[in-house]
């Protein structure tokens, strides 16, 4: 098992991109470089949802297993992330059916200082 953090990642706009070359960068020195594309847009979004939602300091966590890669979202927010039905007008509301789409299982648990999101990609 291989883990690395990227944290005090503040609520900004520029902080999705910021997670988005972190989880490129692990993924390619893990040698899962298949998985880059699908973690970097899962990433992007858990970190979208952090800064305008929670809209808190936040950190990334990924976690290599045997057969799996987990992308973990960490905010100060104890909201419970609520996957959406929009319409087809709607601006937004589309990430989290975009994370259950690219990964086996997603989730989120309550933390000691808020929640953690995160989303399990098959290795």
């Amino acid at each position: 098992m291989a883990r690395a953090e990227l944290a005090g990642l503040p609520a900004v706009a520029s902080s999705p991109g910021v997670t988005r070359r972190f989880v490129c960068g692990t993924l390619e020195g893990w040698g899962v470089s298949h998985l880059v594309a699908d973690a970097a847009l899962v990433a992007s979004e858990l970190s979208t949802n952090a800064v305008r939602h929670a809209r808190s300091t936040f950190r990334v966590e990924l976690t290599r297993f045997a057969t799996a890669v987990r992308i973990a979202v960490y905010d100060a927010s104890t909201e419970v992330p609520v996957m959406r039905a929009p319409s087809p007008t709607d601006a937004g509301g589309r990430g989290l059916a975009v994370v259950a789409g690219l990964s086996r299982e997603w989730g989120s648990t309550c933390a000691l200082d808020g929640k953690v999101v995160w989303a399990e990609l098959t290795a």
